[in-house]
């Protein structure tokens, strides 16, 4: 009536079930391995098997917790007996139980089977990746933490998730990843390269994606989404560079630095140049060809800045340079 009969609606209600307990056989004695832990200390491993205590069939219920091994002795339902001890073979000493069988193997852990079993559950739970729903996971997000950023990020521990807090709860999806780290850490913290990689490496393996819409020569800021769907947010901040309003100012530097010991011949340069392309109509026989002239010697923030034009123009003037050459007339 319920379904139980069916070995499909007994696969589906086991989907995601995370741990599903099995036995094992040692000395002739089958083990129920009732739990297996989340971590690799051990802490969390329960197992059972059915053995006589004091000529009584009993229940020998065995657990590592605390940092203990203990084991507890049931029968009819009812503890009668415990033990605890730091080691798995001094607390069956205690017992005098199976005195022939070593105490390790009677807690199960160096089984094969129970050894591929905890290797297959911490690696489903603690996998390199994860996703943004993942991001509410305390256990998971700081196993990403060591995995990524524990060796490279100074001070605080808890500056990490400050970060990963205030993303995930602003209303934008978009940061700038370097400005906004630093306003997280509020401390006029100058990020390092290595520790940069290492956000940046842990932001890719969260689910984040690198929506940056131009190149490092262009500027160094980069621009990542939390989104689950990138599409909406990689269109909004290409449409925003593309004409001109996307703020790109950080470490702009003209190509040839001799420029900057010619201050006032600069300033004649730019505002003559400006006077050219005002002048002149649109098109690749105009503005672009004009522009080709200079467009491959300084960078697009320089000349956004100096010419009030956008990445788009400047795009079509270094293909006009490319092909046709530094202010020579299109075919």
């Amino acid at each position: 009536m319920l379904g139980f009969h069916n070995p499909y609606m007994i696969q589906q209600m086991l989907n995601n079930v995370d741990f599903r307990p099995f036995t094992i056989c040692l000395y002739g004695i089958k083990i129920f391995m009732a739990s297996i832990p989340d971590n690799n200390n051990y802490e969390g491993f329960a197992f059972s098997f059915m053995y006589k205590y004091k000529q009584k069939q009993s229940v020998i219920w065995q657990k590592i917790e605390g940092g203990l091994f203990s084991i507890s002795i049931f029968q009819d339902g009812e503890m009668v007996k415990q033990f605890q001890d730091i080691t798995a073979s001094s607390v069956w000493n205690q017992t005098n139980l199976l005195r022939n069988c070593n105490g390790v193997d009677l807690f199960g852990i160096n089984h094969p089977l129970v050894q591929f079993k905890f290797k297959e559950r911490y690696e489903r739970l603690f996998s390199k990746t994860c996703t943004l729903d993942n991001w509410n996971n305390e256990r998971i997000m700081r196993h990403m933490f060591k995995l990524y950023l524990k060796k490279h990020v100074p001070g605080n521990e808890d500056l990490w998730y400050r970060v990963l807090y205030c993303w995930y709860n602003q209303k934008s999806t978009i940061i700038e990843i370097k400005s906004f780290i630093c306003d997280v850490y509020n401390d006029n913290h100058k990020i390092s390269m290595r520790e940069f990689r290492a956000w940046r490496a842990m932001f890719e393996a969260i689910g984040c994606k690198n929506i940056t819409p131009f190149k490092r020569d262009i500027s160094d800021m980069e621009f990542w989404n939390c989104a689950k769907d990138s599409k909406g947010d990689i269109e909004t901040i290409l449409n925003l560079f593309s004409n001109g309003l996307l703020n790109t100012k950080q470490n702009s530097t003209i190509r040839n630095n001799e420029f900057e010991n010619y201050k006032d011949t600069t300033n004649v340069f730019w505002y003559s140049l400006r006077e050219s392309l005002d002048s002149n109509p649109n098109g690749s026989n105009g503005k672009i060809r004009i522009l080709s002239i200079v467009a491959e010697n300084f960078i697009y923030e320089e000349l956004m800045e100096n010419l009030q034009i956008s990445p788009k123009t400047i795009h079509a003037a270094c293909e006009h340079h490319r092909k046709n050459g530094p202010g020579c007339k299109a075919p």
